[in-house]
C-alpha cells in the first residue's frame, strides 16, 4: 500500500481536494447536512470535501514529518485558544441561569463546535499553501468559484429586479441547495444572506484581484481575466446593498493605497498629468474621458445604492435629533444595544470574561434602557415568547465579554503576527510575494472591520483567508538553512 500511496500521488489529491474546498466555499447553508450540526445558519457544503481531505493530509504530515515546521505566526492563536478553555472553565463557575431552554454548558459546546469549524478550516488552509504551485492551483478554483458565483447573482439580480426570469423559479433553485431563499431587492447568491455574499467578496475574492492590478501579477496568459472578474465581483456586491461589505471594501482599499500602493499613486497621477501639462505628450482627450467614465461609474453606482433605503438611509444624518435617532433610523440600534451590553459584560468580569458563548446568558440584563423601547428587534427578543439567544454582534467586543482582556489581546497578538509576515513578504521585493503580501494586508483589514460587525467564529471565508496568508508565508518564504538559520527562498520562475 505504501507503494502505490506516494506522497506525489497524495499531494495530487489533496490538490484536487482542496480545489473543490474552495469552489464550494460560497455554499454557506446547506441544505443537506447531517441534523448533528443543529439548526445554525452557518452550514458550509465544503465541511464535506474538508472531511474527505483530513485523513489524507494527516498521512501526508506524518510522512513528511522531518520536515515540517510549527507556523511561529500561530503560537499567539494556540494561546488564544488555551485562554478560551480557561476562561470557559470559569464561566461554569459562575452558573449562569438557563435562558430559554438551553444552559451554559450546552451553549459553550455549541460555540466551541463553532470555533473547531473554523479552526478546522484555517489549518488545513495553513498546511496546504505549502508551494508556489500549490498557492496557484488554489486561485484558479477561486476564480472558477468567483465566477459560478457572478453568474448565479446575475440571473437572481435579473429575477429580482426584471420580468426576464421567473423569481419563483429562481428561488425554487435556491431552495434545493439552501436552507433559505431569495431575499427580496437583494441578491444573495449561493449564501444565506446578502451580506454573506458581500463578505466573500470582499474578504475571500477581492483582495487577489485587487492584488494583481496593483503589482500586475497574473495567473494566466489571459490578461484581462484579473480586471473582468475584478469588475463582475464589484458589480455583484453592489446588488448585495451590503453596507457593512461596500464601507469594508472602501476603507480597506483605502488604507492599502496610503500604505503599499502609494507608489502605484505616484504613477497615475504623474501619467494622467503629463499630458495636460506638457504640449508635447499626446493622450489629453484619452485623460478626460477617462475622467467621464469614472464619474458617470460613480454616478452610477450612487443612484443604484440609493434606490434602496437600508442603504440611503446612512447618508440621511442631517435629518436626525441625537446620534441614538441616527442609529435607529439606519436600522442599527439592535446591533448597538448589544454591543454595549457586551462592554457591561466586560467591565463585570474583565480578566478571562464570562466563558466562550456565555455572554448570551447575561446580555439581557445589561443591556441600556433606551434600547428596552425599541420597537423591533430587540422588543420581539426580550419578550417571553421569543426562543432567540441573543449575541454581542461583534467579535471583538464578544471576545472581550467572554474571554476577558487576556483572551482579546492574544486574539490580537495573532492579527499582529499576521501583519509582520504581510510585512516581511511585501520587503522581499519578488513579485509573487509582493503580490501574496498586498493581497494578506487587504484580508486582514477587510476581516478587522467585518467583526465589527459579526460575532461568529466559524466563517470559512474568514479563516481560510487568514490561513492562506499565513500558510503561504510560512512555507515558501522562509526555509531552514543547514545551520540552522532561516533564509529566503528563491523566486521560482513563472
Amino acid at each position: 500500500m505504501s507503494t502505490w500511496l506516494t506522497l506525489d500521488r497524495l499531494e495530487k489529491y489533496l490538490k484536487t481536494m482542496w480545489g473543490i474546498v474552495l469552489f464550494t466555499l460560497p455554499v454557506t447553508s446547506f441544505r443537506w447536512l447531517p441534523e448533528v450540526m443543529g439548526t445554525t445558519e452557518v452550514r458550509p457544503l465544503a465541511f464535506y470535501p474538508l472531511l474527505l481531505l483530513g485523513p489524507a493530509l494527516l498521512v501526508y504530515l506524518w510522512r513528511t514529518r522531518k520536515n515540517f515546521r510549527w507556523p511561529v505566526q500561530t503560537t499567539p492563536l494556540v494561546v488564544f485558544l488555551m485562554v478560551v478553555m480557561i476562561s470557559t472553565l470559569l464561566g461554569g463557575l459562575y452558573a449562569p441561569l438557563d435562558l430559554r431552554g438551553h444552559n451554559y454548558w450546552e451553549w459553550a459546546l455549541r460555540a466551541w463546535l463553532s470555533l473547531g469549524i473554523g479552526m478546522g478550516f484555517f489549518w488545513v488552509a495553513v498546511l496546504l499553501s505549502r508551494s508556489e504551485e500549490f498557492f496557484r492551483s488554489s486561485l484558479k478554483w477561486m476564480y472558477a468559484s468567483l465566477a459560478v458565483t457572478i453568474v448565479w447573482g446575475v440571473i437572481q439580480a435579473l429575477a429580482i429586479h426584471t420580468p426576464l426570469l421567473d423569481f419563483d423559479s429562481v428561488n425554487a433553485v435556491q431552495l434545493s441547495f439552501s436552507i433559505r431563499g431569495m431575499v427580496d431587492k437583494r441578491i444573495s447568491g449561493f449564501t444565506f444572506e446578502p451580506s454573506w455574499l458581500a463578505d466573500q467578496i470582499v474578504i475571500f475574492y477581492f483582495p487577489w484581484l485587487f492584488a494583481a492590478l496593483l503589482t500586475g501579477f497574473r495567473l494566466t496568459k489571459f490578461r484581462w481575466l484579473e480586471p473582468a472578474l475584478l469588475l463582475g465581483s464589484l458589480g455583484t456586491l453592489l446588488m448585495t446593498y451590503s453596507r457593512s461589505g461596500i464601507i469594508g471594501l472602501l476603507l480597506s482599499v483605502l488604507v492599502v493605497l496610503l500604505t503599499v500602493g502609494r507608489g502605484i499613486l505616484v504613477a497615475i497621477w504623474s501619467w494622467f498629468w503629463a499630458p495636460l501639462v506638457s504640449t508635447e505628450i499626446k493622450g489629453k482627450w484619452n485623460r478626460l474621458l477617462i475622467i467621464l467614465i469614472v464619474i458617470a461609474l460613480l454616478a452610477a453606482a450612487f443612484w443604484w445604492l440609493s434606490r434602496e433605503e437600508y442603504f440611503a438611509s446612512i447618508w440621511q444624518f442631517a435629518n436626525q435629533d441625537s446620534l441614538i435617532d441616527y442609529v435607529t433610523s439606519i436600522y442599527a440600534a439592535p446591533r448597538l444595544a448589544y454591543i454595549v451590553g457586551g462592554f457591561k459584560i466586560f467591565n463585570l468580569h474583565p480578566w478571562f470574561g464570562v466563558g466562550l458563548g456565555g455572554s448570551s446568558f447575561y446580555l439581557f440584563d445589561n443591556l441600556p434602557n433606551w434600547a428596552l423601547v425599541d420597537p423591533y428587534e430587540i422588543a420581539r427578543q426580550v419578550s417571553p415568547d421569543s426562543t432567540v439567544m441573543p449575541n454581542v454582534r461583534n467579535l471583538l467586543v464578544r471576545l472581550l465579554s467572554e474571554t476577558g482582556i487576556v483572551g482579546f489581546w492574544m486574539y490580537m497578538a495573532f492579527m499582529l503576527s499576521i501583519l509582520g509576515t504581510v510585512r516581511r513578504m511585501f520587503l522581499s521585493r519578488k513579485q509573487v510575494m509582493v503580490y501574496a503580501s498586498v493581497a494578506g494586508l487587504a484580508i486582514l483589514l477587510s476581516v478587522l472591520i467585518r467583526q465589527l460587525t459579526l460575532s461568529t467564529l466559524t466563517s470559512p471565508t474568514i479563516w481560510i483567508s487568514l490561513g492562506a496568508v499565513v500558510g503561504y508565508a510560512h512555507h515558501i518564504m522562509d526555509v531552514p538553512s543547514k545551520t540552522g538559520a532561516v533564509v529566503q527562498k528563491e523566486e521560482s520562475e513563472d
